[in-house]
């Protein structure tokens, strides 16, 4: 229900419908006054006897929403009835009907009613709540913390998506209205969801809102400049998918039977957070034929090639230059394979250098098993929830040890005790820092298998390790861990940076970053790539 506020400087008050089906709605949800009171205990931590009486039901049930009015709590009782009653229509009806009218208590001076009126129009058609929480964590960091409770509710699947976005827009719009700064956080979480959705056509709307913000406040940012035209960022990200074909033999001998598909998305953002992603297609890549990972490797040259000339080509029309990463989503039984070690093209082709892909390139290697299966999505998001709130609570060296599962030898490993420690203390790393190259143990990559089993089983989002021991100048330990603070665990885009430094400054074979190989997932990167997946079905690629 759209309701027009261009007259008024004002919120609109319940009119005497909204009252009606909301006192109609109530009623139905808490038939008895025993059920109606023991929700405003356990929701408002209010006794219903003390705030409101009746001589009949629809009395009290009356007198009920005029307190909330009158306390500025009529959005906050909504909230809780419908918590505590997911399933009654008549609650639902209300929430999405008359949503506009339970920001009455918001102060004007912060949003005006015509511009909360066509965010809601813009916002109320977004219910990817996973993105949408992120994006909260990211705009007010101890939410989780403060406000489990409602933070749980934005997870329940059962949970109209109105109700949630009541909870999301009262934390930004009354709760926790400015940043220490001074900036509305509504902004903010405005230009964090621009740049986190892939559905253009509502990044651009929420540009648009954006603007009309900072007209109506004669809002500027200090230095902004163009910010409809200025370009921050032109990344890139080829993005590789290896399976394991249906056909290929149930033994260790599978590297033959092996099918290949990706492709290459160019993300450009602007200033004002604006995010564009295109999306192209790698050429010459036959995901129907099987192949081996020599084969692979041989076509990465090319694959690479492609992925820079797009990006050349794009960074040429806006002025800009470009970050290239390149993903790998890996089967269990090939995480090991040293892909940052293939080589690509370095310079002019005249030249016909070569380098080591991790040395020109962010590599990253991602688990396709996780990609798709549910359950071990799943372990791996509740590992990273709990990582999250540990990382906002500042630990010392020693706290961020404790998460961390050392490991000093594959030979003789109990991998079943291995996946019950990784799990049960939702350890955030699993380190091994010398996997001996002559061992019987690593001598192929499917013999490493057993231990990414027990990584992907324990929910463990990173597993880290050297693939020689005894190197020349190199405390591995230490610089190992060096990687492992909590400000790289909270930025898995600045860890990745840092690898890709570790291994341009390796000056030979001996050094740690030509040794240094990673794992690394993380939820929200792995639920894009689904999203990316399922919208646009690549070639018949699904998870």
């Amino acid at each position: 229900m759209a309701v027009s506020t261009n007259e008024t400087n004002t919120y609109p008050e319940l009119v005497k419908d909204a009252k009606e089906s909301l006192r109609d709605a109530l009623e139905s949800a808490y038939i008895k006054a025993s059920e109606l009171s023991i929700m405003i205990d356990d929701c408002l931590d209010e006794k219903l006897n003390k705030i409101a009486q009746g001589e009949t039901h629809t009395e009290l049930v009356y007198n009920l929403i005029e307190w909330a009015k009158s306390q500025g709590r009529l959005r906050e009782l909504v909230i809780a009835a419908s918590r505590k009653n997911l399933g009654n229509p008549k609650l639902r009806k209300f929430v999405t009907q008359y949503f506009i009218f339970l920001f009455e208590d918001i102060n004007k001076d912060l949003l005006c009613p015509k511009l909360i009126t066509a965010l809601i129009e813009v916002l109320r058609n977004c219910e990817d709540f996973t993105i949408i929480r992120d994006c909260c964590i990211e705009t007010i960091p101890d939410i989780t913390i403060h406000r489990s409770q409602e933070d749980d509710d934005i997870k329940k699947q059962e949970l109209v998506p109105t109700v949630k976005w009541l909870i999301v827009l009262g934390w930004l719009l009354k709760d926790y209205p400015k940043t220490r700064e001074g900036k509305p956080r509504i902004l903010k979480f405005v230009e964090t969801l621009k740049k986190q959705t892939q559905q253009w056509e509502f990044a651009k709307k929420l540009s648009q809102w954006q603007q009309q913000f900072k007209e109506c406040y004669n809002y500027q940012e200090s230095g902004s400049r163009d910010l409809e035209q200025q370009i921050t960022t032109l990344r890139g990200n080829l993005v590789i998918f290896v399976h394991i074909s249906d056909t290929a033999p149930q033994t260790e001998n599978q590297s033959s039977h092996l099918h290949v598909n990706g492709f290459i998305c160019i993300e450009t953002v602007r200033e004002n957070g604006s995010l564009q992603n295109q999306l192209i297609p790698i050429q010459n890549i036959q995901p129907s034929l099987s192949c081996d990972l020599k084969l692979v490797e041989e076509s990465l040259k090319e694959w690479v090639l492609q992925a820079e000339t797009e990006l050349g080509n794009e960074a040429g029309k806006l002025g800009s230059s470009y970050d290239l990463t390149i993903e790998f989503f890996l089967p269990y039984e090939y995480l090991a394979t040293t892909v940052e070690q293939w080589k690509v093209r370095e310079g002019s082709s005249r030249w016909q250098k070569l380098k080591e892909i991790g040395k020109k390139h962010r590599v990253v290697v991602r688990s396709l098993d996780r990609l798709e299966d549910s359950d071990l999505l799943n372990r791996l998001v509740k590992t990273w929830q709990e990582a999250e709130i540990f990382l906002q609570k500042n630990p010392s060296e020693e706290d961020i040890q404790a998460k961390i599962e050392n490991l000093d030898c594959l030979v003789g490993c109990n991998w079943d005790n291995l996946t019950r420690r990784l799990e049960s203390l939702q350890k955030m790393t699993l380190k091994l820092p010398c996997v001996m190259s002559g061992c019987e143990a690593s001598s192929k990559p499917t013999h490493l298998s057993r231990l990414f089993e027990s990584g992907l089983l324990g929910g463990t989002p990173i597993i880290f390790w050297s693939r020689r021991c005894n190197l020349s100048g190199s405390n591995v330990f230490s610089e190992m861990d060096r990687l492992l603070k909590a400000e790289m665990l909270s930025n898995l885009d600045l860890f990745l940076e840092e690898v890709m430094k570790i291994r341009k400054a390796a000056p030979d074979a001996q050094h740690l970053g030509s040794n240094l190989a990673i794992l690394c997932d993380e939820p929200k990167r792995l639920r894009q790539i689904k999203k990316l997946l399922k919208e646009n079905k690549f070639w018949g690629m699904s998870v």
